[in-house]
């Protein structure tokens, strides 16, 4: 199963979804080692978001809470072909 995770919010701020996802990933890491997770991150984060060999990052150019967040992010999520996608941050894409 490819397991989508929308961590963009960690570049966008620096509250309590941002630990919550960076703590997620770290959770996921250490309990399945086997999983195929993509990290969804913005294209101006600098922060390492990918905490083990089956995480990938995948670089995303609409940014958190914009006007056309929820149809820019559908169409680049679209083509990873995820079976689900967690939007901590609670703004789905409209697929």
């Amino acid at each position: 199963m490819r397991i989508g995770i929308d961590a963009r919010i960690a570049y966008y701020a620096r509250g309590g979804i941002r630990s919550y996802t960076l703590c997620l990933l770290q959770a996921l890491a250490h309990l399945d080692a086997v999983g195929d997770y993509v990290v969804l991150v913005s294209r101006k984060d600098d922060v390492p978001l990918v905490p083990g060999p089956n995480f990938r990052p995948v670089t995303c150019w609409t940014p958190c809470h914009h006007d056309l967040e929820r149809w820019a992010l559908g169409a680049e999520a679209a083509r990873l072909k995820l079976d689900l996608l967690h939007s901590p941050d609670f703004i789905p894409p409209a697929w």
